[in-house]
């Protein structure tokens, strides 16, 4: 073995050192989403959202270009996609404001107006962009309203339940 264990002198030190060894082999997010469903709505509502974010740009740019070229078909098209863009906004804040942070109970995808926390980070004025990718691409999320960290996982459940 190339790295071994230093041999704990005493129990306290045995028990400090199995715990540190633990808590550092598992993914450290202090928390997670509820349930699969939830996973799954903050997967689908990052996804709507960032797509929303790249069609706005497009919508614009033709209907400028269908202005200027005076081209119905750019304009029809561009309308169709204005269209798409709406039901897409309605939609995204439907299933934005029921997903929740775990620590804070804010809707981290939805449009609260609230203060925000001093860390969180924005792009292009958005704050729900950047949870977005973050939950795309890192498998977790920064509250942009307390600043916790929540990981893209199930949360684990034990296998009983306290009677009363």
């Amino acid at each position: 073995m190339l790295f071994q264990e230093p041999p704990a002198k005493s129990k306290l030190q045995a028990v400090i050192l199995t715990t540190s060894l633990a808590l550092f082999s598992r993914n450290l997010f202090m928390h997670s989403v509820s349930s699969q469903s939830v996973l799954i709505r903050f997967k689908i509502t990052s996804l709507i959202l960032l797509l929303l974010f790249l069609m706005l740009p497009i919508v614009i740019g033709s209907l400028l270009y269908g202005f200027y070229a005076n081209d119905i078909a750019w304009l029809k098209n561009a309308g169709i996609c204005a269209v798409a863009c709406v039901f897409l906004k309605v939609l995204a804040l439907m299933l934005g404001e029921r997903l929740k942070c775990s620590l804070c109970m804010s809707a981290p995808l939805g449009n609260l107006g609230r203060a925000k926390h001093r860390s969180a980070q924005s792009f292009c004025g958005s704050y729900r962009v950047v949870v977005s990718t973050s939950i795309l691409f890192k498998g977790k999320f920064r509250c942009p309203y307390c600043g916790e960290m929540t990981g893209m996982r199930v949360r684990e459940r034990s296998g009983h339940r306290n009677s009363r």
